[in-house]
């Protein structure tokens, strides 16, 4: 039988309880992996003490109790899509002052909530527009426009929440900004999470993800709250590398019939806002020599072009096939299966429907995706956080 999964969190540890399933990241300063005895689900995280992160994956059936005075629940939609930024949000429906249409808002790591001004609210009439933000999204995409203050109601728990009207979106999705990521940050405008904790609203930086990655259904998201009663134990802590989601780089195992390991050493980042794994050009290589692949431009008609491999959508492999990561003995296998998006793209021929082809979520790490001062072996994202 496999190990628990354990998580620390300064005077507190924890360990799941529960049989089958769970899994829990720890992503701190440094950051801390836990052993695991299952996995399903999506991501969890919460703080504790001096409010430190934390990513886990909870049984689908496990319910918190309901307290409407310490956390509030929101019902979230999956879309799936593929980029090099975050097109792996869940969707909530939020409501702003007296409106009583919602409005669509991805949940956003990031600090800023913000709506386009077309999305008919309206803000107080001697709002002075000339308090502005800007908000930078990769390399060429940008959001401005200006700060207002309104009440912000999200799974009918209402906070007074300052927040921007976008004048300038570029298409962008709208979001609901959590705070938890350190990009886009303001010091004087609060997060979600900080509104909700200053007036009262929820116990404090909890944030929970349960079943959130069903397409065709729905999920939640629970903010301020986590069952303490499923949890207990010790964990093992990782050297972080100065950032949230900075590791060591992990042993990669790549078995397809016979396995093949891979050590490159320097720094592995744990994003969360991309569709891919970054990873080293032999480890790719390995990968789609047993694939059908060929190429496609996301972006042919901009400067940059952004290149893709594409499989059959109909592609599928041995269930055993994986990559494996092992960070100091704690393994997270990803299938290769599961790398076969369900993002179908122009494929050429005569019968579009049988030549369709499906975007394969592996990206070799060519410095593309980049963060400034860090140079990473390994970014892993979206498949990565599916199977922790």
């Amino acid at each position: 039988m496999a190990p628990y999964m354990t998580a620390y969190l300064d005077f507190i540890a924890l360990q799941t309880s529960v049989s089958g399933m769970l899994y829990a990241i720890l992503l701190v300063t440094s950051l801390y992996l836990v052993d695991l005895r299952g996995l399903l689900g999506y991501n969890e995280w919460y703080s504790m003490g001096r409010i430190r992160e934390v990513f886990a994956i909870k049984k689908r059936d496990q319910e918190i109790g309901e307290n409407p005075e310490g956390w509030v629940e929101l019902v979230v939609r999956y879309k799936d899509g593929v980029s090099g930024g975050v097109d792996n949000n869940v969707y909530t429906d939020v409501t702003f002052g007296e409106e009583k249409s919602p409005i669509e808002l991805a949940v956003s790591f990031q600090q800023i909530t913000w709506v386009p001004q077309l999305s008919g609210i309206k803000p107080p009439v001697d709002i002075p527009k000339d308090d502005i933000f800007r908000l930078e999204y990769g390399l060429n995409s940008t959001v401005s426009g200006y700060w207002t203050t309104s009440t912000l109601t999200a799974s009918s728990v209402s906070i007074t929440h300052t927040f921007g009207i976008a004048t300038n979106s570029q298409n962008l999705h709208p979001t609901l900004g959590l705070g938890i990521f350190p990009t886009n940050r303001f010091s004087n405008r609060p997060s979600y999470l900080d509104s909700l904790l200053r007036q009262n609203k929820i116990f404090g930086k909890y944030v929970s993800f349960y079943d959130i990655s069903n397409h065709s259904g729905f999920g939640r998201l629970v903010v301020g709250g986590i069952d303490r009663g499923k949890y207990l134990g010790r964990l093992k802590r990782l050297k972080g590398g100065g950032l949230v989601g900075i590791v060591e780089s992990p042993g990669v195992m790549v078995s397809t019939g016979r396995n093949e390991s891979f050590g490159v050493g320097g720094l592995a980042f744990l994003a969360v806002d991309t569709s891919f794994l970054w990873l080293p050009q032999p480890i790719v290589y390995n990968i789609i020599s047993n694939f059908p692949v060929a190429t496609y431009d996301l972006f042919p008609s901009e400067k940059q072009s952004f290149l893709v491999y594409t499989v059959p959508c109909g592609t599928r492999f041995d269930p055993s096939w994986r990559i494996e990561f092992t960070f100091e003995g704690v393994v997270v296998k990803v299938p290769l299966n599961h790398l076969v998006t369900t993002t179908e793209v122009a494929a050429g021929g005569r019968d579009e429907s049988v030549n369709k082809r499906c975007v394969l979520a592996i990206q070799p790490n060519d410095g593309r995706y980049s963060l400034e001062g860090y140079s990473f072996s390994y970014v892993l994202g979206a498949p990565f956080w599916r199977y922790v």
